[in-house]
């Protein structure tokens, strides 16, 4: 017969108390969100603050439970395994002896839909740090069916459990897989093997002629300062061959002047009616997210002091403070103006067509690795210099759109494919939860 019983009725508290010593190590015990109770590491009794600790002893208690009264209502409660033997606990983390009841079934209940809301019904103590005291916890009231009822509950649940984990290390080993094949598709485009090159297409080297020749009239008419020329690209920097028609270039040769942005005062911050200001965290997942932490500048601001970093949509930007480096994302046409801070650079290239180019090539990424990095204050940077140097291989302009066309059409699958994964997961974890909740839950 199934009984409703308290806690106390289950879990005997004990208290081993032990006064630390300076002149000794201890070992400590650490309880994670998810229950589990490893041990943390050794410490020396002079950096211990409280002296007055208690030993976890699995000799004379081998079924021990462990919780902490700050994390508790968080998931930090468990049983303690062999590994916390003689580890020392503070008088925040109560420790109990599991009497009458399976092990295994209490650290079922522990994870239940029941146990949770119960936690979250206690009123807790303290005000800095909100604490659940054991004396509340132990009138809390479980399900405690007979012994061979337990031990047909573990073993039904402990199965869903296990094929719940073998999903769980699947859906990490099939997402890896399509992270690893959204970069081989990536490697293939820029590399131009995927898709075929038609002789017909005009070559690259007659597009960067005409890239040259926007460049020389908008100096000429003085709608742009020349800059300093770059050095020549030697063939010890060639990373790889290319198809014919295709060549080797650098961004700083088709954009026009790449630069990084900055940052204005506190009073130059508006929350509305002014320009867009982007820094690092809107660059999600290769795209601008201005939904989070939006910040805009003063319109006389972006005319004055950040005029050289006014970004236009169809501008390719990156960051280039680390870690990490190298998020990209191409500039919506959300605003008609964007600004930036200086620990991102942008791409505006003298033909508008190169935008969607220049930004799958550097979503690629492999150009990261033949950039010398300055580390300031932990930080990796990429110069502005060094920005400009970057080589870039360019395949004739409808090939280019093609291929961009192609990568999108992949990338798509991919992001089908990997949401049905990350479903499959999600509705795993629902299984669980409902499973939980049918065995514990009061009728």
């Amino acid at each position: 017969m199934i009984k409703r019983a308290a806690l106390k009725e289950v879990l005997k508290q004990y208290r081993i108390t032990h006064w630390v010593q300076d002149d000794r190590t201890y070992r400590q015990v650490s309880i994670s969100q998810t229950g589990e109770v490893t041990f943390r590491g050794e410490k020396s009794g002079r950096e211990i603050g409280r002296k007055r600790q208690f030993v976890v002893d699995l000799d004379k208690h081998p079924n021990t439970l462990i919780f902490i009264r700050q994390g508790i209502s968080k998931g930090g409660i468990g049983i303690a395994p062999a590994e916390v033997n003689k580890c020392l606990v503070t008088e925040n983390m109560p420790m109990f002896d599991i009497v009458g009841i399976k092990p295994g079934y209490l650290s079922l209940y522990l994870k239940s839909p029941q146990f949770k809301n119960d936690i979250n019904r206690l009123v807790p103590l303290g005000t800095a740090q909100k604490a659940i005291h054991e004396k509340h916890l132990l009138q809390l009231e479980m399900l405690l069916p007979p012994e061979e009822v337990q031990d047909e509950v573990i073993h039904k649940i402990t199965s869903i459990m296990k094929n719940e984990e073998r999903l769980s290390l699947r859906t990490v080993r099939s997402i890896k897989l399509i992270a690893s094949l959204r970069q081989a598709i990536l490697q293939e485009a820029v590399s131009g093997k995927l898709v075929p090159q038609d002789p017909k297409d005009e070559s690259a080297s007659e597009l960067l002629r005409k890239i040259k020749a926007e460049k020389e009239k908008l100096i000429d008419e003085k709608r742009i300062s020349k800059e300093k020329e770059l050095p020549p690209i030697s063939k010890k920097e060639i990373p790889y061959e290319l198809p014919g028609g295709w060549e080797w270039t650098k961004l700083g040769e088709i954009c026009c002047g790449i630069t990084s942005g900055s940052t204005p005062s506190k009073d130059q911050f508006c929350t509305k009616g002014g320009i867009p200001y982007l820094k690092v965290y809107n660059i999600v997942n290769n795209k601008i997210d201005f939904s989070v932490k939006s910040q805009y500048i003063a319109e006389t601001v972006h005319r004055t002091k950040n005029k050289r970093s006014i970004l236009y949509p169809n501008d390719v930007i990156m960051n280039i403070v680390g870690p990490p480096l190298g998020k990209i994302a191409i500039i919506p046409s959300n605003y008609p103006e964007w600004n930036c801070n200086q620990a991102i650079v942008f791409f505006r290239p003298f033909i508008k067509e190169l935008s969607n180019w220049i930004y799958t090539f550097l979503c690629e990424g492999s150009f990261l690795d033949s950039i010398e990095l300055i580390g300031t204050a932990g930080q990796d940077n990429i110069s502005v210099t060094k920005s400009k140097n970057i080589l870039i291989p360019i395949a004739p302009l409808s090939e280019q759109k093609f291929i961009v066309q192609k990568v999108d059409q992949l990338m798509i699958l991919c992001n089908e494919l990997e949401q049905k994964i990350r479903e499959n997961q999600k509705n795993s974890e629902f299984l669980m939860e409902a499973v939980l909740k049918e065995a514990f839950e009061f009728s």
